[in-house]
């Protein structure tokens, strides 16, 4: 059952500290459900889909992702936030943790670049591979594609754990029909990667063992730059929380619970 905000449909379960969830840009609010139920054991869990995306409506003109976010909070009746972010829901949760230092208490990014950085040539020939695929309608090849580059990572294509390939082959493929002539979102001026060094609350940085190195690349960019732990998931690609829950929430939830800086 969810709620709504503006147009965004949200959840919120359990008791304890406030933890904001955000998606990932190949997935919903459902890439979360291999862990909700442990969070919601701990924490007062809050979890939405992203305009564009699962139950939430489409945006008509652009927008901040990370206002969405802001908003989501404040419709939940949260002051301060502890925000956990996979892939572009890390790169939210910066934008958040930047221009709305106020909201968050501490932070997770999980597979997650900041806005700015450039990715490796290789990888952004896949990217122009995938819209090339989808202009041409061939939606079938353009989601399998992006599950080998998100799901399977460096490893063999087909390689990911099957249920969790097969929820993103779900959500993704709903996405590449429903995103191509959507409104594009705003970035922050400078884009984050430029204002790393305002971040003024704790950070984690995650990603999984077989995640692209460029992604990687990124990952470590940001923990270097802030002077943040980086660890690794194993056995995961890009969106470990979900092909690797137990093992994700060995590494992030002592950091989410306050226990480690």
């Amino acid at each position: 059952m969810s709620d709504r905000i503006d147009g965004i449909a949200y959840e919120v379960a359990g008791e304890g500290p406030a933890l904001l969830l955000i998606h990932a840009g190949i997935a919903d609010r459902r890439m979360w459900d291999p862990i909700w139920e442990r969070l919601t054991g701990r924490f007062t869990a809050i979890r939405y889909d992203q305009r564009g995306f699962g139950e939430s409506d489409d945006p008509t003109a652009t927008w901040w992702l990370h206002e969405d976010a802001a908003a989501v909070l404040g419709a939940a009746g949260v002051d301060r936030a502890i925000v956990l972010g996979a892939s572009m829901g890390g790169s939210v949760a910066l934008d958040l943790a930047i221009d709305r230092a106020e909201l968050v208490e501490r932070l997770a990014t999980v597979g997650s670049t900041p806005d700015g950085f450039d990715h490796d040539p290789a990888l952004l020939a896949r990217f122009e591979e995938v819209d090339s695929l989808v202009d041409a309608g061939d939606i079938d090849t353009a989601n399998e594609l992006e599950l080998q580059i998100w799901m399977d990572g460096t490893r063999a294509p087909g390689a990911a754990e099957p249920a969790a390939r097969a929820l993103i082959s779900e959500t993704n493929r709903a996405l590449l029909e429903r995103q191509p002539d959507l409104p594009e979102p705003r970035d922050l001026e400078p884009p984050s990667l430029f204002q790393l060094g305002r971040l003024t609350a704790p950070l984690l940085v995650a990603a999984g063992e077989y995640d692209q190195p460029s992604t990687r690349r990124g990952s470590e960019l940001i923990a270097d730059r802030t002077g943040s732990r980086f660890v690794e998931i194993p056995g995961a690609a890009h969106l470990p929380s979900l092909e690797r829950p137990d093992a994700f929430l060995d590494a992030v939830l002592p950091f989410l619970g306050g226990q480690i800086a």
